[in-house]
């Protein structure tokens, strides 16, 4: 795990309001990009090759940095969605950018404010999630900084981790 992410204090500074049914939705047409961390649990855990479940993809606004994305399906769904039963076939180490869904920790994230907490609704508006404002605020700077460390710990190994997209 990361030297900054703590995923526990994303995790519990959620409050589930309205409970998530399972539809599998969130699953669909989503750009997920994994940690490094991530990437290496994924590969280790799975057994995969890294081609057959992400993709390298240069940042469009700054070529030198190099993102790890999990691949969609022709359908769009995650790779790793089994769409006969909406499960994530792995769901005890998945992402926390799916872990946390529908509550993103980032600038641009979507929410509706109300007092201190903020409303985080998922696309079919069946599940709902509340965070207090001022931890999501330090959640989402914490978050940055950690993703700036990783981009810099993926450029330091590109090399390698290039050769094992091409094996």
């Amino acid at each position: 795990m990361s030297i900054i992410i703590d995923e526990s204090r994303f995790l519990s500074a959620i409050k589930e309001v309205k409970k998530c049914t399972a539809c599998g939705k969130c699953c669909y047409n989503k750009d997920i990009y994994l940690t490094l961390d991530e990437f290496e649990r994924i590969k280790e855990k799975t057994g995969l090759k890294p081609r057959e479940f992400a993709t390298l993809k240069q940042n469009p606004f700054v070529p030198s940095i190099y993102m790890i994305r999990l691949k969609n399906k022709p359908s769009g769904a995650c790779i790793f969605l089994d769409e006969e039963t909406n499960k994530c076939k792995i769901h005890d180490i998945k992402p926390l950018q799916c872990k946390t869904y529908p509550v993103l920790f980032i600038p641009e994230a979507q929410y509706e404010k109300k007092g201190a907490w903020l409303y985080f609704t998922c696309e079919t508006g069946d599940a709902v999630f509340k965070v207090k404002a001022k931890d999501f605020k330090n959640l989402v700077e914490m978050r940055q900084i950690s993703l700036m460390i990783d981009y810099a710990k993926i450029m330091t190994e590109i090399e390698r981790i290039k050769r094992e997209f091409e094996e």
